[in-house]
């Protein structure tokens, strides 16, 4: 009788992955593939996020309107590249399916690097279209650092940092929920739940840590103007967040094993 897979031994399994066992030219295309879904996806999501702060060019962008834009720019991403890559689009959401087995150590560091690149790239591109004199958010009160995440400063640091854990932990839980098997009949609109879940905790959040949940989204913007205030906020909070909830779900929501096929 075949000795049956431990829990342990699975998620070491999991952990290496086979991506790069018996590696191929095919395999190669693949990885690059998944890559560069990757890295658009998050071009995507800063290009159209960052794009509502824009305020130089019309009129001052309201909160709401800035929240709703975020979710829409995560919907446009997963609608575009979720098939490529899965476009998780953030690095903290990719240790939440690593940590489900969904994905493979050596790919979680593929996807954080290219998830960070493509931040940058995006950046670049809205700044590239953006007259530099318009590139603020008020007019009035022109700021630098146009998309830079920032916590409240009425809030302590550990307050910020428990509400970006917050937050970051909510988005984790909804990834948790989108790539749990048993929700497979409720995927004809994972996007749109997607985005309004982003938007539900932007809206609120931003006004006390800023509301990233993402750290390659707040890399893109601080690397071009070299900003690095409270940055490591925005990297130990989420991936934190996302070891937690991705832990607490594993064991104490596991997915059923598929049935075997006879």
């Amino acid at each position: 009788m075949e000795k049956s897979e431990s829990g342990m031994e699975r998620f070491k399994r999991e952990l290496i992955g086979t991506e790069f066992k018996d590696m191929n030219a095919e395999k190669w295309r693949a990885i690059v593939r998944r890559a560069l879904g990757e890295l658009f996806a998050t071009a995507t999501l800063v290009f159209i996020g960052c794009m509502g702060l824009v305020g130089g060019l019309s009129k001052t962008p309201d909160h709401f309107a800035v929240a709703f834009n975020f979710g829409i720019a995560v919907m446009a991403g997963l609608i575009t590249f979720s098939h490529v890559s899965g476009a998780h689009m953030n690095p903290g959401l990719s240790l939440t399916a690593m940590i489900l087995g969904k994905l493979s150590l050596p790919m979680w560091f593929i996807y954080s690097v290219f998830q960070c690149l493509g931040a940058v790239l995006g950046y670049v591109i809205l700044m590239g279209i953006t007259p530099s004199k318009h590139f603020v958010t008020n007019p009035d009160k022109p700021m630098p650092n146009l998309c830079c995440n920032v916590p409240n400063p009425l809030l302590p640091m550990s307050q910020a940092f428990w509400s970006e854990f917050v937050f970051s932990a909510l988005l984790s839980l909804l990834a948790c929920a989108v790539w749990d098997r048993r929700n497979l009949d409720k995927h004809d609109s994972v996007s749109l739940r997607f985005g309004l879940g982003v938007f539900a905790i932007a809206y609120g959040g931003v006004q006390y840590s800023g509301c990233s949940m993402n750290p390659a989204r707040t890399f893109g913007p601080a690397l071009v103007w070299n900003y690095w205030d409270n940055h490591w906020l925005y990297w130990v909070a989420p991936l934190l967040a996302n070891i937690v909830v991705a832990t607490f779900y594993r064991l104490v929501f596991p997915e059923p094993k598929p049935a075997p096929v006879e």
